[in-house]
């Protein structure tokens, strides 16, 4: 359980502040969005990255069972 407590202290303040970002800064984000689907070298980095993520979080929390 320690792992799981872990693993959403490190997600969940983050999504916060990506939401909180992105509430405070409405007006830029269809822009930024737009850009950023338009460079597939960004793209492609932040795949990387979230694999990478991803993997770790796997990797960490490897026992998946009920209860």
């Amino acid at each position: 359980m320690t792992t799981s407590r872990t693993i959403a202290g490190l997600i969940g303040p983050t999504l916060v502040a990506i939401a909180a970002g992105m509430l405070l800064n409405i007006g830029s984000f269809p822009t930024l969005a737009e850009r950023v689907s338009r460079d597939p070298a960004l793209v492609f980095v932040s795949g990387i990255l979230l694999f990478g993520a991803g993997l770790a979080i796997v990797r960490t929390h490897n026992r998946w069972t009920n209860g």
